[in-house]
């Protein structure tokens, strides 16, 4: 037995005109700047972050017709994934990203990247045949890369990396997984430079408690240091605010007034015999090459023996100055 569903006419007609796309008369164009994240520091513990805009355009659109632009970006030409992107100098990478919000949680990603990183979809009417609409970017320089070498990292943007596809269409477009078509390159570097930079902190150094100055006193104190990977920089102690004191002959003053001081000094090797100070009067500075992650020094003080003064409490303030 045949059976046959009569359809109504004004149905028919309704449904040729929600699948019905039209082949593309639009000529269409995108743009994006340079997304030049400026100066990096691998040892601040911060990311570094930019934004724009990307801008598709379109002109010779049909009347009530309207477009949907697909915003796809890959990899870029210095890495193979989107989590996270590279750029790149040399052999030596800097891990990036480019994200379609501004809290920065979505990756921005193309048809070819899956679920979690789709591209992103514009859609714009015209007016008097023309069209555009924009999409903001948000990218990032990830924290805390603290094996990034100082240098300038880049990673190109074009073609199968960076596209628009676009399609015109009446109500119903496809997703942007299923269009193709009409290709249009997006062209963009993104870039950054790692600078030297370093971060330095010293505990005190305590020689305690006692009576007579009869024998050497000694204590230790540390210096901990992280400079850029590849970043030599080198520590000067100064002086201190001693009553009286030089590189060479560092004084604690008494608290509380008075001239009295008690000798000490300051050394980089536990032998106590290499004066740490600036390079003057028989001092030496200590240099190392940065390493990225946190160093420690030890700073290795002594109290010789001398005539004591008057009891009471003996400071002084040191200075350290990293250079880099």
């Amino acid at each position: 037995m045949m059976r046959a569903a009569l359809v109504p006419p004004g149905l028919l007609a309704l449904l040729a005109l929600l699948t019905f796309s039209p082949a593309a008369r639009a000529v269409c164009t995108a743009t994006a700047p340079s997304m030049a994240f400026g100066n990096y520091s691998p040892v601040s513990g911060s990311p570094a972050d930019v934004q724009g805009t990307i801008t598709v355009s379109c002109t010779g659109l049909a009347v009530s017709v309207r477009v949907r632009a697909c915003i796809n970006i890959g990899t870029g030409a210095a890495g193979t994934t989107v989590v996270p992107r590279v750029m790149a100098n040399g052999a030596q990478t800097l891990n990036f990203n480019i994200y379609a919000n501004s809290d920065r949680s979505q990756v921005w990603g193309s048809r070819s990247t899956g679920a979690s990183a789709p591209p992103v979809m514009l859609d714009f009417g015209a007016l008097l045949g023309n069209g555009s609409a924009t999409a903001n970017y948000y990218g990032r320089v990830l924290a805390n890369q603290t094996g990034a070498r100082a240098g300038t990292y880049t990673s190109q943007f074009t073609g199968l990396n960076a596209q628009v596809t676009y399609l015109e269409y009446l109500l119903l477009p496809p997703d942007c997984s299923q269009i193709t078509g009409n290709a249009i390159p997006i062209t963009f570097t993104a870039s950054a430079t790692v600078v030297a930079d370093c971060n330095i902190t010293a505990t005190p150094l305590d020689f305690g408690s006692v009576g007579l100055l009869t024998a050497n006193r000694d204590a230790t104190s540390q210096i901990t240091v992280q400079c850029t990977s590849g970043a030599p920089y080198s520590i000067a102690l100064n002086a201190g605010t001693g009553n009286g004191a030089n590189v060479a002959s560092r004084r604690m003053t008494r608290t509380g007034g008075g001239n009295q001081t008690v000798s000490y000094q300051l050394f980089s090797d536990s032998n106590r015999t290499v004066p740490w100070g600036d390079g003057s009067r028989g001092t030496s500075t200590v240099a190392r090459p940065g390493l990225g992650t946190a160093e420690t020094l030890t700073v290795y003080g002594r109290v010789p023996p001398q005539t004591t003064p008057q009891p009471g409490a003996y400071t002084d303030t040191v200075t350290a100055t990293i250079t880099y």
